[in-house]
């Protein structure tokens, strides 16, 4: 939990856009937002306040890579005013709690929940005015869309565009020769890695654009790591499949093997 404002803060206030949660889930489509009255970092030791969500977030492919920002006004009647805005798509939503919703706790009370949670250095919720630049994102919850990722199959939809030819469908195709084989050797490099270029691709029989097309779309939406990292996953993918070929086909010529010597045995007369 982050607090925004401070205990003791005068009325009427108001924060600035405090970009710093995120999306807790990858193609996430909208983020759900709670507001506690406390400080403990525990939201079970705070009072709910209300919650609303924002939705009509940029698609995502994975976690934490939106950026949502909060900010909070309190009038001069104590009306709290809560706007919650999602950086890339623009997308905004408010959420409005008045005085009556809002639970008039006694003195005994505030001092009590402020001597537990300066008990504890642990205890006390992190401050959106203390925060560093490099501090990690809070994560919100909220619904995800489904999504069908297809690699067989007559047709598939590839950024937006339809094709018959499905991703990874004629690697199924590929027969493992001893040839093909011995021209990946040649491919990977000395670590074991290989380089995802033509070369490599003509071998495979794939396509290398529909690759590079996803690549350049998760750059181009801001999701760099996500394409580097799938890039990398890909290029594992492909140093492991060598391995494995390469026992298969080991295991076929083994099995193609005669003994010259004939295992037929007549009678001893």
């Amino acid at each position: 939990m982050h607090t925004f404002i401070r205990r003791n803060t005068t009325i009427p206030t108001r924060t600035q856009l405090f970009p710093v949660f995120t999306n807790a889930y990858a193609y996430q489509t909208a983020a759900t937002i709670r507001i506690f009255e406390g400080e403990h970092s525990l939201v079970k030791y705070n009072i709910l306040l209300g919650e609303f969500s924002l939705s009509g977030l940029s698609s995502n492919f994975g976690a934490q890579t939106l950026e949502i920002a909060i900010r909070m006004d309190i009038d001069a009647n104590g009306i709290l005013r809560v706007d919650a805005e999602e950086t890339r798509s623009g997308s905004k939503a408010s959420f409005t709690i008045g005085p009556n919703r809002q639970k008039n706790l006694t003195k005994d009370e505030i001092e009590r929940h402020v001597t537990y949670v300066e008990s504890d250095a642990n205890f006390a919720a992190i401050s959106v005015h203390d925060r560093k630049p490099g501090d990690p994102l809070y994560m919100l919850d909220g619904p995800t869309e489904t999504v069908l990722q297809k690699f067989s199959g007559e047709f598939v939809s590839t950024l937006g565009q339809m094709t018959d030819v499905p991703l990874l469908s004629k690697m199924k195709d590929v027969q493992s020769t001893k040839t093909m084989i011995e021209d990946l050797i040649k491919l990977q490099a000395e670590d074991g890695s290989f380089t995802l270029n033509k070369d490599l691709a003509d071998v495979l029989h794939i396509n290398l654009d529909t690759f590079n097309g996803l690549e350049n779309y998760l750059r181009e939406q801001g999701f760099n790591s996500l394409a580097l990292n799938i890039r990398n996953e890909l290029l594992r993918m492909i140093g492991t499949g060598v391995i494995l070929m390469w026992s298969v086909l080991q295991i076929q010529i083994s099995q193609q093997i005669t003994f010259p010597f004939s295992t037929n045995y007549g009678k001893r007369t």
